[in-house]
């Protein structure tokens, strides 16, 4: 039996921000939202919405919003921004009859993942006198800086980046033609922090808007008890390495090293494990030691736990929990303290809303885990060839 429940309402824009009409009741949605990462969602429609011809315009940007008090209907809605951004694929089925038209929205963080961050970013390409860009600051206070003295002084892109609060730990980043999301994704969540990508319309003109929230912590567990936790799956593992010899330039006796030790790691694994990491292109003991302090975080002990959620009005994923957050799951005799990284949403109008999370570095689908080696097999890739 078909809900009459429309938790989901999408905006259709045009490429310049122009908002073409909306979708109320979408026949399938389907969400992987991610923190400090570009979030997707996929949207079926029949063809006979009056608005498919929009969406299937080259260019077309959609904003996602989510009530989250879609079974209390005397409140009223509460309409919460889920994501906004392009449509970067469209797909159709038939016959007509039952034709339908598919498309995927990927979340403007995406910002990120398409502007580099040169070494110089105030030089034509032809002037990169310094082999890199190093920054050292509070975590929010460099990624934004990052990000606006790329995206917005050096290709000039409808972006505002909000004032920095100065939040996070002081980190030092070392900037070379990389993605900002490589540079200063990870640093990011390390430091408790989630940086947000938004349209916004200012005087009629498309902006994206960059802002930076800090993490909550949920310090009461979930459980199977309480009937906030219905499924789960966990996964965990020891460290790689708890020490790191940075080798710096130079040749033979004459290169620098540096060793970088997580004693606190050694004692509480009661193991040590050395690694090393090739660092030539880091000219100063900071850069050397912030190399060292990237490889001890690459290889960490991890622990991943996928779970399935109740959706109540007590605890409801995008209103009480959201990606970014640290949450705590007392599961199979396990209690797991680690960054809600993800959330699978599933919605169609015939069975409701199912949530997903995934907490920490959950590896149980075999495309996350090949696409994380990939991930890492490409930046390495990327820092030899720009040696």
């Amino acid at each position: 039996m078909q809900s009459e429940v429309q938790p989901w309402r999408l905006t259709i824009y045009s490429p310049l921000g122009v908002r073409r009409g909306w979708i109320a009741a979408p026949a399938q949605l389907s969400a992987t939202l991610r923190a400090n990462a570009v979030s997707i969602v996929t949207v079926t429609v029949p063809t006979s919405h009056p608005h498919v011809s929009h969406l299937l315009e080259p260019g077309a940007r959609v904003v996602v919003e989510h009530d989250v008090a879609w079974d209390a209907p005397e409140t009223g809605p509460d309409w919460r921004h889920v994501l906004s951004g392009p449509v970067r694929s469209r797909q159709g089925h038939g016959p007509q009859a039952s034709a339908t038209v598919t498309v995927t929205v990927a979340d403007d963080y995406r910002l990120l993942s398409r502007v580099l961050a040169w070494p110089v970013p105030t030089a034509p390409i032809d002037a990169q006198t310094s082999t890199h860009d190093v920054l050292t600051g509070p975590a929010e206070t460099v990624a934004k800086t990052l990000v606006q003295r790329n995206a917005v002084d050096r290709l000039g892109l409808p972006v505002t980046v909000e004032p920095t609060q100065g939040r996070g730990p002081t980190i030092t980043v070392a900037a070379r033609m990389t993605s900002l999301a490589d540079v200063i994704g990870t640093a990011l969540t390390d430091a408790g922090l989630t940086m947000h990508v938004k349209q916004v319309i200012n005087g009629g003109a498309l902006h994206l808007a960059v802002s930076v929230q800090q993490r909550r912590t949920h310090t009461r567990p979930l459980t199977e008890e309480s009937g906030a936790v219905r499924a789960w799956q966990y996964a965990l593992s020891e460290p790689e390495a708890t020490r790191v010899i940075v080798g710096g330039p130079g040749e033979g006796v004459e290169r620098t090293f540096l060793q970088v030790i997580d004693i606190a790691r050694e004692v509480e694994h009661a193991d040590l494990i050395e690694a090393f990491r090739d660092a030539t292109d880091a000219t100063t003991v900071s850069l050397l030691a912030a190399r060292g302090a990237q490889t001890l975080a690459e290889t960490a002990p991890t622990s991943g736990l996928s779970l399935e959620l109740a959706d109540t009005p007590g605890l409801r994923p995008l209103r009480d929990i959201a990606v970014g957050d640290r949450v705590t799951v007392d599961v199979g005799g396990q209690r797991i303290t680690d960054t809600l990284t993800e959330i699978r949403v599933k919605w169609d109008a015939s069975s409701g809303t199912t949530t997903t999370p995934v907490v920490g570095g959950w590896s149980g689908s075999p495309q996350r885990a090949l696409t994380n080696i990939l991930g890492r097999l490409a930046r390495t890739v990327a820092r030899q060839q720009r040696r």
